[in-house]
């Protein structure tokens, strides 16, 4: 792979019928390369890869995986402008309920009994 986040660690947790994919920092050639290597990895949760940068969460990728909520783990005032306005793009044509740490603080998702829930705690400015 061309770049170290390709080689990024990825988990997919289940939680009784709940699964969620974590990416990293994984970029479109690690997508490529996870879609490659596996059949089937719908997961309802998508931590979005490397920040929503343009060069993560491709169309083909979101169309496996199917999320019904994303969460982006990026910082305010970020000197790389992430996420990119085409990663959210992405998201909102496919009606994913997206989560941004820059701008819902912290975002965690409680499972309990099959079902899950997601609690935002804003920080403090």
């Amino acid at each position: 792979m061309s770049s170290t986040n390709d080689a990024s660690v990825v988990l997919r947790l289940q939680v009784g019928g709940t699964a969620a994919l974590l990416t990293g920092d994984l970029g479109k050639e690690g997508e490529g390369a996870l879609l490659a290597g596996m059949e089937d990895f719908r997961s309802r949760i998508l931590k979005v890869g490397h920040h929503g940068a343009s060069t993560s969460t491709g169309e083909e990728f979101l169309d496996r995986v199917r999320p019904e909520i994303a969460v982006i783990q990026v910082g305010k005032w970020n000197s790389y402008r992430h996420p990119h306005p085409g990663t959210l793009e992405r998201l909102r044509q496919r009606g994913i309920n997206t989560f941004r740490t820059d701008q819902n603080g912290a975002v965690m998702v409680r499972f309990c009994k099959g079902q899950y829930r997601t609690v935002t705690m804003a920080s403090p400015e």
